[in-house]
C-alpha cells in the first residue's frame, strides 16, 4: 500500500519529468516568427511540428497510465494535461496567429480534431488505470473505457459539461497572454469536471474531459462563421470575439488538467452523493 509521502514523491516526479519530455514538441514546432507556432500548420515543417508533438504525447501517456495506476485516474490524467500546459504556454498567442494570416477556421477546425486524441488518451488511461475508484459498479456496471460506458446515456451526457467549462472560460478571460487564456480555460474546465462528477456519480468520467473541447471548438467556427475583415485588424480595434483568442493547444492543456483538478475538488461534496449513487437504482416504475 503507498502511504501518502509516496504518492507525493511520485506526483513530484511525474511533474519534474514532463518539461524533458514536452522538448520535442517545443523545439520542432518553431515558426518563422521565431517562437513555438500555436497551430501545427503554422510551424516551419508541420511534419515535424507534428512527429515532435506525437513523440511527446506518446511518452507523456506512458508516463500517465503508470502514474494512474499506482495512484489514481485523475492524477494520471492531470499529468497528462500539465505536459500539454507547458506546451501550451510555450506557443505564441492568437497576436501571431493573426499576423501570420492564418485562416479564422483554422482554430475551430484544429481544435475539433484534437477530440478523438484527447479522447483515446483517457480512454487508455481509464482503462489502463480501472478508472476511478470512488464511482460505485457492480456486476451490470460496464468496465472503465469501454464504448459501453462512453456511449450510455449518462457517458454522452458527460459532453454538456463542456457548456458551463466554455461559459466560465469566456467569462474568465481578460486578455489573450499565455498564462490568462490557459488559466481560464484551466478554471472553466475544473468546473465542468466539478459538474460532471456530481451530476452523475455514477458514470466513469470519460466523455467529460472531451466536452470543453467540443463546445468550444463549435464555438470557434460559429464565430469564424461570422467573421469578417482580418484577425489583426479586429485585435488592434478590440472587436475579435474572446473565445478566439483561444489556441487549440490552450484548449487541450486546460481542458485536461483542468478537468482532472475539477474531479479531484468534486470528491470534498461527495458525502451524501456517493451513498445516493451507490444505492441500487430501482427497476420499478410508477
Amino acid at each position: 500500500m503507498i502511504n501518502a509521502a509516496q504518492r507525493y514523491m511520485i506526483l513530484l516526479g511525474a511533474l519534474l519529468l514532463t518539461p524533458f519530455i514536452v522538448m520535442p514538441a517545443i523545439a520542432w514546432r518553431l515558426s518563422e516568427w521565431g517562437g513555438p507556432s500555436p497551430l501545427a500548420h503554422g510551424a516551419l515543417s508541420p511534419l515535424m511540428a507534428d512527429l515532435g508533438l506525437l513523440l511527446s504525447l506518446v511518452v507523456l501517456l506512458a508516463l500517465g497510465a503508470v502514474v494512474s495506476r499506482g495512484l489514481n485516474t485523475a492524477v494520471g490524467l492531470f499529468v497528462i494535461g500539465f505536459g500539454v500546459c507547458l506546451i501550451a504556454l510555450r506557443c505564441d498567442t492568437v497576436e501571431t496567429f493573426a499576423w501570420s494570416g492564418a485562416s479564422v477556421w483554422s482554430l475551430g477546425v484544429e481544435t475539433i480534431l484534437w477530440i478523438p486524441i484527447v479522447a483515446l488518451i483517457t480512454i487508455v488511461v481509464f482503462r489502463f488505470s480501472s478508472g476511478l475508484r470512488d464511482v460505485y459498479s457492480d456486476y451490470s456496471t460496464p468496465p472503465a473505457g469501454s464504448f459501453e460506458s462512453m456511449l450510455s446515456r449518462d457517458g454522452l451526457a458527460m459532453l454538456l459539461c463542456g457548456i458551463p467549462a466554455v461559459a466560465v472560460t469566456w467569462a474568465l478571460l481578460a486578455n489573450w497572454n499565455n498564462g490568462q487564456v490557459l488559466g481560464a480555460v484551466f478554471v472553466g474546465s475544473l468546473i465542468g469536471g466539478v459538474v460532471g462528477r456530481l451530476a452523475l456519480p455514477r458514470t466513469q468520467p470519460i466523455l467529460v474531459f472531451v466536452g470543453p473541447i467540443l463546445v468550444g471548438g463549435i464555438a470557434q467556427i460559429v464565430f469564424a462563421s461570422g467573421f469578417s475583415g482580418s484577425m489583426s485588424d479586429a485585435l488592434v480595434a478590440g472587436s475579435a470575439p474572446r473565445l478566439l483568442w483561444v489556441m487549440p493547444m490552450d484548449w487541450v492543456g486546460g481542458t485536461l488538467g483542468g478537468t482532472a483538478f475539477g474531479l479531484g475538488v468534486a470528491r470534498m461534496f461527495f458525502g451524501e452523493t456517493l451513498e445516493l449513487a451507490a444505492k441500487p437504482r430501482s427497476t420499478a416504475r410508477a
